[in-house]
C-alpha cells in the first residue's frame, strides 16, 4: 500500500530545519498521485499548530481512503493530524497525547492579551476536531486537553480517538520534544509492557509469574478476558480493561 511517514516533529525546527512542514507533506501527498487508499504512519512528538492544521486540511480534502497507524506516539499536533484519517489504528505499546496549544510571546500587555485570545481560538478549533472524531462532547475533550492527557493505546480506543489495535508492537515513541513528565511516564509504561500481557494477567489474577504460551489454564483465562473485553465495549459505562479483567478472573 502507498504510505506517507511522519516520524519527525511537525513544522521545521528553527535551528536544525528538521521537521515535517505542511509544504513537505503536500509534496509527499502529491507524489503518491491519485491512490484509492494510503497508509499514514505516525511517530511524532507534535509541533507547530498551523502546520498541523494545514496537513489535517489536506488529508480531509483527499479522496483517498486514509488509514492512520500510530506506531510510537501521536502527540499534540501529530494527534490532530491523525484525526483526519478514515480509520485510526494504534500499536499496543503506542501512545496519544492531547493538550491545549501553547506558545511563547513577547510585547506589551495588549500583545500578550492578543496572543492569549489567539491560543483560545486555536484550542477551540482543536477541541471541535477531537470531539467530531471521538464522539466525546467538546467539554469532555477540553477536560482531557486541560489535563495534558497521555493516553495508552487501550485508552485511546476506549475514548474514541482510535479505532483498533495495530498488528505488531510498533516503534519506540519519538520523544524528541515531549515534556519531561511525559517521557518518564512513557518509559515506565513501556518497561511494564515489555513483560507482555502475561504481566497484566498476573496482576489481574494475583499471580506472579506464568508463561501464557505454555499454561493452558492461563490461555483459557485469557480467552475469557478477550470475551469480557468484547462485551465491555458495548457497555455504555465503558469501564474498559479493569472491569473486563475483573470479570474474567472472578474479582467482581
Amino acid at each position: 500500500m502507498n504510505e506517507i511517514c511522519i516520524f519527525d516533529p511537525i513544522g521545521a525546527d528553527p535551528e536544525t530545519g528538521v521537521g515535517m512542514t505542511a509544504k513537505q507533506f503536500d509534496a509527499n501527498l502529491k507524489a503518491l498521485g491519485s491512490p484509492g487508499a494510503f497508509l499514514l504512519r505516525i511517530n511524532s512528538p507534535g509541533g507547530d499548530v498551523m502546520d498541523a492544521m494545514a496537513i489535517y486540511s489536506m488529508l480531509k480534502a483527499s479522496r483517498a481512503r486514509i488509514t492512520a497507524r500510530i506506531e510510537g506516539i501521536a502527540a499534540s499536533a501529530a494527534s490532530l493530524i491523525a484525526m483526519a484519517a478514515d480509520y485510526i489504528e494504534i500499536a499496543p505499546n503506542a501512545f496519544m497525547l492531547i493538550h491545549m496549544p501553547y506558545t511563547t510571546a513577547t510585547g506589551s500587555a495588549d500583545d500578550l492579551a492578543t496572543a492569549a485570545g489567539d491560543l483560545k481560538r486555536m484550542s477551540d478549533s482543536y477541541a471541535k476536531i477531537y470531539s467530531a472524531r471521538s464522539g466525546q462532547s467538546v467539554a469532555a475533550v477540553k477536560a482531557l486537553m486541560d489535563e495534558d492527557r497521555l493516553m495508552s493505546a487501550d485508552e485511546a480506543i476506549r475514548l474514541g480517538y482510535a479505532d483498533n489495535l495495530a498488528g505488531g508492537m510498533g516503534d519506540a515513541p519519538n520523544m524528541s520534544s515531549l515534556p519531561r513528565k511525559h517521557c518518564a511516564t512513557i518509559k515506565a509504561a513501556r518497561r511494564d509492557r515489555s513483560f507482555g500481557w502475561d504481566a497484566a494477567l498476573a496482576l489481574a489474577s494475583g499471580k506472579r509469574k506464568f508463561n501464557l504460551q505454555r499454561d493452558r489454564s492461563i490461555n483459557a483465562s485469557w480467552e475469557r478476558a478477550i470475551n469480557s473485553v468484547k462485551a465491555e465495549s458495548a457497555d455504555a459505562a465503558g469501564n474498559g480493561w479493569d472491569k473486563a479483567l475483573a470479570k474474567a478472573f472472578g474479582k467482581r
